[in-house]
């Protein structure tokens, strides 16, 4: 095994350091991946504006006294994904999940909330 110099091969009998040299490498390797994954999905973009109308609208995640949950590194209120599926499958044109939807599909669904969401703000 690389992290031990070739001393194991066993997880159990590394030190903390060469533990903690993997954990590292498996951590960046992982931020690398999900930045690589979501520059070359071409839907990332399209689902992206759902996720901002509902933002926009307030489908946050609440805890079960009713308060927003956050996301611990951004401070930001958690979208409320179960809520936007719902409404994908109910009023979504194919009524299936978001991430189901593929490129040209998104394109009407954006285009369907979008419309919603003027709706939406016509009642103020």
């Amino acid at each position: 095994m690389d992290a031990s110099g070739g001393r194991t091969i066993s997880v159990k009998e590394l030190t903390f350091q060469e533990a903690s040299g993997i954990i590292s490498a498996l951590k960046n390797s992982q931020t690398t991946f999900k930045k690589e994954v979501n520059k070359a999905d071409p839907c990332h973009k399209m689902r992206g504006k759902i996720l901002s109308h509902a933002h926009e609208l307030g489908w946050h995640k609440k805890d079960a006294q009713g308060n927003l949950i956050r996301d611990p590194t951004t401070n930001k209120p958690k979208i409320d994904f179960d809520r936007v599926n719902e409404w994908c499958v109910k009023y979504g044109y194919l009524h299936k999940k978001l991430d189901k939807y593929t490129y040209e599909e998104l394109t009407k669904l954006v285009w369907q909330f979008k419309e919603a969401y003027k709706g939406y703000l016509k009642q103020f």
